[in-house]
C-alpha cells in the first residue's frame, strides 16, 4: 500500500495502484492477495464500500480508499487507508479523516485483555469528549456523523483475521484474551453527502495490551502526504503509451 500511495498521480487509474501493491506482495513471496483489491477513488466509488472494478481515473481533488492485503505464508491481514490524489488533503478531508484517526488511536490505546469491546468503546466515548470540545466542525452533518461514530463504534471492532480475512472465532461480548487477532475498522458515514471515511488495521491482543501488526504503514495525515512526495514504482516503470 505504501508503494500505491507513492505512485498516486492524477491521470492514472485505480488499477495502476492495485498493480503497484500487487507487485510488492508477489515479488516478496506472497502466495496471492488475501482478498480482491478495493481501490476506490472519488465519492461515488468510495461510498460503494466493497467496490471492486478499479477502472476509474484518478482525479485531482478526490480521495483514494485502498483496502488490500496479502496472503503470506498462509496468513492474511486486513488494512485500509485513504489519501488525496492531489498529494494534499483538502480542509474537509483533513477534518473528517483527522477525527476518525483520533478515535482509532483512542480505541487502540485501550485494547487489553480482561475487558470487553463494549467496555473499551465506553471508555473511548468518554475520552473523545475533550476532542469534541476543541473541534470546530465545518458542517452540522459532520458533527452528527462524528457523534454517531463514537456512540456506535462505527464497526471499530470488526471481524477476526487469520487464515482468511474474515476468520472464525468470535470475540465480541466476552472479555478479550491474549492471542485474539481482529480488524480495527472505524467507519464514519455522512449520508447527506455520500461520504465514507475509514481507517483499518489488524491487531492482536497481548498479555498486557495490544500490538498493531499494520502499524508500519503511515496513519498520520502529514506522514501520508510526505510519502506521496516520493516517486513510486508506476513512475519508475510507467505504463506503455496507448
Amino acid at each position: 500500500m505504501m508503494e500505491a500511495i507513492r505512485s498516486t498521480r492524477p491521470g492514472l487509474f485505480e488499477y495502476h495502484l492495485d498493480a503497484a501493491a500487487r507487485y510488492v506482495y508477489l515479488v516478496n513471496g506472497s502466495r496471492l492477495e488475501a482478498y480482491r483489491s478495493i481501490t476506490a477513488s472519488g465519492t461515488e466509488n468510495i461510498w460503494n464500500a466493497h467496490y471492486y472494478r478499479n477502472m476509474s481515473e484518478l482525479k485531482d481533488g478526490d480521495l483514494v480508499l485502498m483496502d488490500y492485503a496479502p496472503d503470506y505464508r498462509y496468513y492474511v491481514s486486513d488494512i485500509g487507508r485513504m489519501w488525496p490524489v492531489s498529494g494534499k488533503y483538502s480542509p474537509w478531508q483533513r477534518e473528517l479523516l483527522g477525527f476518525v484517526l483520533e478515535y482509532r488511536n483512542v480505541i487502540l490505546k485501550r485494547i487489553r485483555p480482561g475487558v470487553t469491546a463494549a467496555q473499551i468503546m465506553e471508555e473511548a466515548k468518554a475520552a473523545m469528549e475533550p476532542v469534541f470540545a476543541r473541534t470546530r466542525f465545518s458542517k452540522p452533518v459532520y458533527e452528527q456523523a462524528a457523534r454517531r461514530l463514537v456512540n456506535t463504534g462505527g464497526g471499530v471492532f470488526s471481524h477476526p483475521v487469520g487464515m482468511t480475512v474474515h476468520d472464525d472465532g468470535p470475540y465480541i461480548g466476552a472479555p478479550l484474551n491474549p492471542g485474539q487477532v481482529f480488524a480495527v475498522d472505524p467507519q464514519l458515514r455522512v449520508p447527506e453527502e455520500n461520504l465514507y471515511i475509514r481507517y483499518e488495521d489488524t491487531v492482536v491482543v497481548t498479555a498486557d495490551g495490544v500490538e498493531n501488526f499494520t502499524n508500519f504503514l503511515p496513519s498520520e495525515l502529514e506522514d501520508i502526504e510526505n510519502l506521496m512526495k516520493q516517486e513510486g514504482i508506476v513512475q519508475k516503470l510507467p505504463p506503455l503509451p496507448n
